[in-house]
């Protein structure tokens, strides 16, 4: 995000406190998205290689390699918080329900924003609370994502968004639903999980199931999958939710545009995702941006393919945030 984008300093709330925080930590905040993005596009990399390499061994290989998931989604995004906690130590944390980009208004938007519920990023009960009482009190979609379930977030934090959506008598919108014009406005939850976790995914379908919820999968590495996790992303649909892209190799889009360009990025990252999951009879008409980078050139291109894009907004304040809004 360029600079001219972010809310001037002098506008922020009058908190003495943060405000402090905000200047001494201003000239770590402009590189700091920079920074994380090279750090986690390398560990992405890595990973990759580790995903190809795990399934060479064919299908008896299925035990070792869901390990190695665990292993490797906790390195992907320990590597997240790990940089953002630089930042986070000493900037002010807010609950989801004060972020306006992550509730969407029934404003007919491309560009959607979620707020990750992973354990590491301190969204506890009160945060979840917060947002799921905005989309009641004010009609909106609270737009919330997670990665690996028992292993990024807990069943349990899984289950209670799920029980707090249907206390309150929210819809479970996917994306899917987002993306259709048609779609009946009301207060919502639009919950995903993104990346290749579908083994898990699958396993946590009965708590889906028991509060009635749909949700959406945003995939990555789809031709990392095995044939019987191809299998389960039907098993996903076929009970009510949607799957959608997520990319091929869950790259960082503004570094692999400033490096190939934006033709690459399309022909490289994200046409290949859209059309293997196509072909394989899901209508794909979302894709989130992997970490939430984005920008305006990457955003029209890929709305040229599919209806809704999803990035992130961020519970911390100190970090520029790469939604729009």
């Amino acid at each position: 995000m360029n600079d001219a984008e972010r809310q001037a300093l002098g506008d922020a709330k009058p908190d003495v406190r943060c405000d402090r925080e905000r200047l001494e930590q201003r000239h770590r905040e402009l590189g700091f998205e920079r920074e994380l993005g090279l750090e986690l596009a390398r560990v992405e990399r890595e990973r990759s290689t580790d995903d190809v390499v795990g399934w060479a061994g064919g299908g008896g290989a299925r035990d070792a390699r869901r390990e190695q998931d665990r292993g490797s989604d906790r390195r992907s995004h320990g590597a997240t918080l790990a940089c953002a906690l630089l930042v986070v130590a000493t900037g002010c944390h807010l609950d989801i329900g004060q972020i306006d980009g992550a509730f969407y208004d029934w404003d007919h938007r491309a560009v959607h924003c979620g707020v990750d519920l992973d354990a590491d990023t301190d969204n506890g009960s009160g945060s979840i609370d917060s947002a799921l009482d905005r989309a009641a009190d004010k009609g909106e979609v609270a737009e919330l994502y997670a990665h690996h379930p028992t292993v990024t977030i807990p069943d349990s934090t899984i289950e209670y968004v799920l029980a707090g959506a249907q206390q309150r008598g929210l819809t479970f919108y996917t994306y899917e639903d987002l993306a259709d014009p048609e779609t009946p406005a009301g207060p919502g939850l639009a919950l995903s999980f993104d990346d290749t976790s579908v083994d898990d995914w699958v396993a946590t379908l009965p708590l889906f199931e028991q509060y009635a919820a749909h949700v959406t999968f945003f995939v990555s590495r789809y031709r990392y999958l095995s044939d019987a996790q191809h299998a389960e992303l039907h098993t996903l649909a076929d009970a009510g939710n949607a799957i959608e892209a997520h990319t091929v190799l869950h790259l960082r889009g503004p570094e692999y545009v400033e490096d190939h360009g934006l033709d690459a990025y399309m022909n490289d990252e994200i046409m290949p995702s859209i059309s293997a999951l196509r072909d394989e009879g899901f209508p794909v008409n979302a894709f989130a941006y992997p970490f939430g980078a984005r920008t305006t050139d990457t955003d029209k291109a890929i709305l040229g393919t599919v209806k809704v894009l999803r990035s992130v907004s961020f519970t911390w304040n100190v970090v520029a945030s790469p939604c729009p809004r």
